[in-house]
C-alpha cells in the first residue's frame, strides 16, 4: 500500500523535526550575534563621525541591536514551537504504535 509507513519513517521524520529546530536555532543565534557585532561597530564608529553621519550612524547601530533581539526572540519561540510539535507527534506515534499492537493481539 502506498500509504502505509512503517515505524522507522515516522520515527525518522519526528528525528528531522527536532533536528531542524536545533540547527535553524544554532543559525538564528549566529545571526542575532553577528547583527549585535555590527551594531556595537557602527556605535563606536559614531563618535568619530562628525555631525548628522555620526547620529545616523548611534541610530543604525541601535536599530541593529532592536532588529537582533526581535529576530532572535521571535526564532526562539518558533523553534519552540517545532520542538513541541515534535513531542506531541512522537506522543501520538507512540499512543498510535500502542493501539495498533492492542489491535493485532486481538486479531491474532
Amino acid at each position: 500500500m502506498s500509504g502505509v509507513t512503517d515505524g522507522s519513517q515516522i520515527h525518522g521524520a519526528l528525528d528531522g523535526i527536532a533536528t531542524d529546530a536545533q540547527g535553524l536555532q544554532e543559525v538564528s543565534d549566529t545571526q542575532a550575534s553577528l547583527m549585535h557585532s555590527l551594531a556595537n561597530t557602527c556605535e563606536a564608529l559614531a563618535p568619530a563621525l562628525q555631525g548628522q553621519a555620526g547620529t545616523t550612524m548611534q541610530q543604525v547601530g541601535e536599530q541593529l541591536h532592536q532588529q537582533g533581539m526581535v529576530f532572535s526572540t521571535t526564532f526562539a519561540d518558533h523553534s519552540a514551537k517545532m520542538g513541541n510539535n515534535g513531542q506531541v507527534m512522537d506522543a501520538a506515534d507512540s499512543d498510535g504504535s500502542h493501539i495498533l499492537m492492542q489491535v493485532s493481539n486481538l486479531v491474532v
